[in-house]
């Protein structure tokens, strides 16, 4: 896959309301997505998805949506201004993009509490393991 930002580098509106709708329909799919993300789609899609187009608007958020699924990519999305981005996209006319941007947010945050909850199983985990290794070795201290 090439250069992503030489792909959405569009004067002719037709060009990049097919360009957005492809985008839209490659992110459906994780690989896909997981390949745009590392070829560098995320900025210029954001891009797009400010660009005043109704059509292009509701394309590029809509892959950006698609591709927020992957946890990789909402932290590439986070480091490529996706925050801000999204707060225009909310005050958005459109409001497809409005639907849109709020279901990124809400992908956003339930990965987040995935993070959350995945790092307190560690530390659960963990705790077991030292109260076992403790246990084994006739520790008889209180916490």
């Amino acid at each position: 896959m090439g250069n992503w930002s030489d792909v959405f580098i569009i004067q002719d509106l037709d060009v990049a309301r097919f360009a957005a709708k492809a985008a839209s329909e490659l992110s459906l799919h994780e690989e896909n997505g997981r390949k745009m993300v590392l070829a560098g789609a995320l900025k210029p899609l954001i891009d797009m998805a400010k660009s005043g187009d109704a059509y292009c608007e509701t394309e590029a958020v809509a892959a950006l949506a698609n591709l927020a699924m992957g946890e990789d990519n909402q932290k590439q999305f986070m480091k490529e201004g996706g925050m801000a981005a999204i707060e225009v996209m909310t005050l958005s006319k459109n409001p497809r993009v409005q639907h849109n941007a709020k279901r990124l947010i809400s992908r956003l945050r339930l990965a987040k509490m995935r993070t959350a909850a995945r790092f307190a199983g560690q530390m659960a985990t963990q705790q077991k393991e030292l109260a076992r290794k403790r246990e084994a070795m006739g520790y008889m201290g209180g916490d």
